[in-house]
């Protein structure tokens, strides 16, 4: 086996062994990640499905509100930070809704 398979192999089996997903309540599943945010907390996902072939994935605003806290704010008063956030909202297809 090559290393990049190895290697490949090894970060799958890490990521499927750190993944959680939980059934939690109003159709929703909690999908906890081995990846950090800027607190050391695990970044933790909701997930809920709204038809056979689209899905609703939510952090419920904590990754917003967590920015917010370190003085990042994703609003017009930021021209940057705001081009950058709607840049990458639109680069991966995500609607924001508030």
């Amino acid at each position: 086996m090559s290393n990049a398979s190895l290697l490949e192999n090894n970060y799958y089996k890490w990521l499927k062994d750190d993944l959680t997903f939980k059934n939690i309540e109003d159709g929703y599943v909690s999908i906890s990640t081995p990846f950090i945010d800027t607190n050391f907390d695990n970044i933790n996902l909701y997930v809920r499905f709204l038809s056979k072939d689209k899905v609703e994935v939510s952090d419920f605003g904590y990754t917003i509100a967590n920015l917010e806290d370190i003085g990042i704010h994703l609003d017009h008063r930021s021209k940057v930070a705001w081009r950058i956030y709607t840049n990458a909202l639109n680069d991966f297809g995500i609607t924001r809704e508030v």
